[in-house]
Order: C-alpha cells, then sequence, then structure tokens
C-alpha cells in the first residue's frame, strides 16, 4: 500500500512533467497522488483538493475545459468543506474557476469566481499580499 510520501512524491512528479508538456504521464501521477491520499486521508481532505486542482489543470492545457472545470469544482467543494468557505486555498480553486470559465466563455460565471477570490484573498491575506 502506498504511503503518504508516495503520494507527495507522485504529486511533485507530476507537477514536473506538467512542466516539461508530458501530460498524459502527469496525469497518472496525479491520478495516483489522489488514490493514495483519498485512501489514507478520505475524499474529503484538503490534500486530496490539491490533487484534484493538478487534474483539473492538466485537462485544461488540453483543452478539456468540461473536465477541468468539473475537476476544479470538486476542488472547491472539498476546500470549502475542510477549510471553511474564507480560506485562501478556497480562494485559489475560485480563481481557477474563474480561468476555465473564461475560457468557456461563461463570463458572469468567471467574473463571480474571480470576485469571490480576490474578497477572499483580501480577507484573509490582507490587501498588500503579494499573491
Amino acid at each position: 500500500l502506498g504511503t503518504l510520501d508516495e503520494a507527495a512524491y507522485q504529486s511533485n512528479l507530476g507537477l514536473l512533467l506538467d512542466a516539461r508538456g508530458e501530460l498524459d504521464h502527469a496525469q497518472r501521477a496525479h491520478e495516483r497522488a489522489l488514490a493514495l491520499r483519498r485512501e489514507r486521508l478520505g475524499p474529503d481532505h484538503p490534500e486530496c483538493a490539491h490533487s484534484l486542482g493538478n487534474l483539473g489543470s492538466i485537462a485544461a492545457k488540453r483543452g478539456d475545459l468540461q473536465s477541468a472545470h468539473a475537476w476544479h469544482e470538486l476542488a472547491l467543494s472539498v476546500r470549502q468543506k475542510a477549510l471553511g468557505e474564507l480560506s485562501a486555498d478556497a480562494a485559489r480553486s475560485q480563481h481557477n474557476l474563474a480561468l476555465v470559465e473564461r475560457r468557456l466563455g461563461a463570463l458572469a460565471a468567471a467574473k463571480d469566481h474571480a470576485a469571490r477570490a480576490i474578497k477572499t484573498w483580501e480577507q484573509t491575506l490582507g490587501a498588500d499580499h503579494p499573491d
């Protein structure tokens, strides 16, 4: 059985492969990380949301925007459930959704998610935070 260290390794490997443009291998690494995290931590743990977001980013790079949107929605749901709606990580998912929705042409939804992300970041990190 895999460990959380292996999940972290798979996640980091997925990021490296993604950066190299090896999206098929990156996706498999992130899927493995997600499976290990779900098995060890449960499906509603914030580390699972991290893997879900990574899978959403890969889908978006492939142009599979419907899948990207679904992955990012699931990541947002997990983050909000685990960390609350006013967390910087939930704001990251809101931002990712806004980027995908903009590409889908769902501009009203994109504007809403972007505004919520900014508001949350300002409330949690402060208006002067570099992120």
